[in-house]
């Protein structure tokens, strides 16, 4: 009887030992991290504009910052440069009127808006159009 005892009294350690005893043990939840935005969430982007004036015209470019408060002047540059990169004026999130005039004369007066990026090519006949246009 003292053997049963004794196979009783380890295997009794053993359980106490391993932790199976039955006292549940809890683990904390997770706590959850930085919520993920809906994937239509909009995101702001700056618009592009570039111009092509492969004739070397002058140039007068204008672009007005359209905001709640009205239109703000944002640039006034005239060039006879080939190529007008105005990218690096524009702010996200904000729409641009843009007035250019080739020689002195408007050829063009539109809204580019935040997710749109607008290549404008000179002609050699003065005028101007649309050479490229992506929405974003």
């Amino acid at each position: 009887m003292s053997r049963r005892f004794l196979h009783v009294g380890l295997l009794a350690v053993f359980l106490v030992l391993s932790g199976c005893t039955g006292t549940p043990t809890t683990t904390p939840a997770p706590t959850p991290t930085a919520t993920e935005a809906p994937s239509d969430a909009y995101t702001p982007y700056a618009a592009e504009l570039r111009i092509e004036n492969p004739s070397e015209y002058t140039v007068t470019v204008e672009t007005y910052a359209q905001t709640d408060a009205g239109e703000t002047l944002a640039v006034n540059r005239t060039t006879d440069a080939r190529r007008i990169d105005l990218d690096d004026t524009f702010k996200n999130g904000v729409n641009y009127r843009v007035v250019v005039r080739v020689n002195g004369t408007e050829q063009w007066n539109e809204t580019v808006f935040d997710y749109e990026g607008v290549t404008l090519l000179v002609t050699e006949e003065g005028t101007v159009r649309v050479d490229s246009f992506i929405e974003r």
